[in-house]
């Protein structure tokens, strides 16, 4: 899932009009790539269609990525737009439609669970990230990434402190998430028993699945939340791969956790247990899993 999101919200558009705007207002499509290009390695190679009503036309894009272990793409529609204060963006909206990997010759050679994650599949995208300055944060709203195979991802999220770049994102404390995540009973697979495997070379297959099931669980046992959610997040873990269900998490935190602190509860030696006390001492969590979908 991280290569689609770096893919869509890192694009580099090649684009050459005006330069950005002195004043609030739009952000032209220049200013737009120079953020983008400091997100990700990905190009994207389109018809110039320029700007339309405030739009950045990108249709029947490639998105060529720098890195080798990152697959290229291919997008049917591809529109991104954002706003602009001075020299800095503050906004930027994407949407995307028929995103898949680039496969055949000269594609690149894809590790083999990636693959069978997403080989076929095509996705759809809408995403919109934006500074408030009055509460100072960045927000995320209306994240939407809908899977060909039937998978659904919603989400929007708060980080304070943080700004929209890199260095600023990563500097930015998570205070609000809501996601509610769609499970097909099949994209899980190949992730599972890539984690499966990280955890035990010699595994693969089931008993790399077996390994990450456990794993997750483990986590879930550590986590300090109510009972009530535990239970909820137990059955989803028990049913992985073919879970198939709906998957809401609420969090919300007063201080927020930062990148430091997942450093500091992910090195330290203490307890997986204490460990995460620790990180959510201030936070609260909450899970509901709904099993069943209909086909």
């Amino acid at each position: 899932m991280r290569m689609v999101l770096a893919a869509l919200v890192g694009l580099t558009l090649p684009l050459s009009l005006s330069p950005a705007l002195a004043d609030p207002g739009p952000a032209d499509c220049t200013a737009l790539a120079a953020l983008v290009r400091d997100f990700t390695g990905y190009e994207v190679k389109a018809p110039v269609a320029g700007p339309a009503d405030g739009w950045c036309v990108l249709d029947g894009a490639r998105l060529v990525s720098s890195r080798a272990d990152q697959p290229d793409l291919k997008v049917d529609t591809l529109r991104i737009r954002g706003e602009v204060d001075g020299d800095t963006v503050t906004a930027v909206e994407i949407t995307a439609t028929g995103l898949r990997l680039v496969q055949g010759l000269g594609a690149k050679q894809l590790d083999e669970h990636l693959q069978a994650m997403v080989r076929l599949q095509s996705g759809d995208l809408a995403l919109r990230v934006a500074m408030n300055p009055t509460a100072g944060r960045l927000e995320i709203r209306g994240f939407a990434l809908v899977l060909s195979g039937g998978t659904e991802i919603a989400l929007d999220a708060d980080l304070a402190g943080a700004t929209l770049t890199p260095l600023g994102v990563a500097a930015g404390r998570l205070t609000g998430l809501t996601l509610d995540w769609k499970a097909d009973g099949r994209l899980m697979r190949g992730a599972m028993e890539a984690v499966g495997s990280g955890i035990d070379d010699r595994l693969s297959g089931t008993e790399a699945i077996k390994a990450a099931r456990a794993g997750l669980q483990s986590v879930i046992d550590a986590l300090p939340v109510e009972d009530e959610s535990r239970h909820h997040l137990s059955r989803m873990a028990a049913s992985l791969p073919e879970a198939r269900g709906v998957l809401r998490l609420s969090f919300q935190s007063d201080e927020g956790i930062g990148a430091a602190d997942l450093l500091v509860a992910g090195l330290g030696k203490s307890p997986l247990q204490d460990r995460l006390a620790s990180l959510f001492a201030a936070s609260r969590l909450q899970a509901v899993w709904s099993q069943g979908l209909q086909p």
